[in-house]
């Protein structure tokens, strides 16, 4: 690692909250007219022209934007960043600027709001790595330190192709389970923190929880069982964590194009879906992640969707 990458890395360190994260992109941004071209761009899904306002920190009224946008039209644009604050601003933010154009950009994700560009970190952060070519030489080391920072802050850890026959892939599996709570857009998931045992010496997942409707929550695990070597959705009959219109639905749960017949072995004891054997054959070859990744949530949406 070169002096500027470690350089980078350790400021990671220390400046890690949203405040330092927008005024290492906006120093970015005004320095290299390109990176401030595709920032807008992803933010807005559109490209601004002439731009005169581009400003960190705006003030008007009770509101004190992240970034403030403003072209020779007096078309007025607005971003709002996030790392893992849920307090957002959405509702002042409408109220005071409401001809806006308005982008919030977060390491996680929120529910669509009307008016607003929802955006995540991560998906710039693959953007930009996409576009590095693009870049003069001189811009593409920073914009390469850039991404070291922004990849330790967001604490993003790029999964590689699998081949679950190989122990050393579990670590890319867990990852690629714990990013299922920000990809998988039919179901919003939320990882189960306070679950025991989601790892042992026959098991490796993770547990996650939903609400399928107002106050009724349902806690499952996925991952693998290790004796079989199979993938499986693996749902606890506790009426705390699978309500019995649900445990009905599952216990019933016919073959589908992801999963195989649900399975139990008694009134009250779990039920255990398993992945179909020719998908998880193509978990154990190093095809592509983004292959690997869709059978993953594909056979995770496509039970979940069936207790809505």
């Amino acid at each position: 690692m070169d002096i500027e990458n470690t350089f980078f890395s350790y400021l990671s360190e220390r400046l890690r909250n949203e405040t330092h994260l927008s005024d290492i992109t906006w120093a970015l941004c005004s320095t290299s007219e390109l990176f401030k071209q595709l920032f807008l761009e992803y933010c807005f899904d559109e490209k601004i022209e002439n731009i005169v306002t581009f400003e960190r920190e705006y003030f008007r009224g009770n509101c004190r934007l992240d970034f403030f946008i403003e072209d020779s039209f007096k078309q007025e644009y607005l971003i709002e960043v996030k790392i893992y604050d849920l307090n957002d601003h959405i509702k002042q933010y409408n109220k005071t600027f409401p001809k806006a154009k308005k982008s919030f950009i977060s390491n996680y994700t929120i529910k669509a709001t009307n008016g607003w560009k929802i955006k995540t970190w991560k998906e710039f952060y693959l953007k930009i790595e996409k576009e590095l070519c693009n870049f003069s030489n001189n811009e593409k080391k920073i914009i390469c330190n850039y991404l070291t920072y922004l990849k330790s802050v967001l604490n993003f850890v790029e999964v590689k192709p699998m081949d679950l026959s190989n122990i050393s892939s579990l670590v890319d599996f867990y990852e690629t389970l714990k990013q299922l709570e920000d990809e998988c857009k039919v179901v919003k998931l939320n990882e189960y923190k306070s679950s025991r045992n989601a790892i042992d010496s026959e098991s490796y997942g993770i547990y996650f929880w939903y609400e399928i409707r107002k106050n009724v929550n349902f806690i499952f695990w996925i991952g693998l069982y290790l004796p079989e070597n199979k993938m499986y959705i693996y749902v606890e009959y506790k009426k705390e964590r699978c309500p019995e219109r649900e445990a009905k639905i599952l216990k019933e749960l016919k073959t589908g194009k992801y999963h195989d017949k649900a399975f139990n072995e008694g009134p009250d004891t779990p039920i255990w879906i398993p992945l179909k054997n020719k998908y998880y054959k193509q978990l154990c070859e190093k095809i592509d992640i983004k292959t690997q990744k869709n059978i993953i949530k594909s056979f995770l949406e496509e039970i979940l969707l069936k207790l809505k």
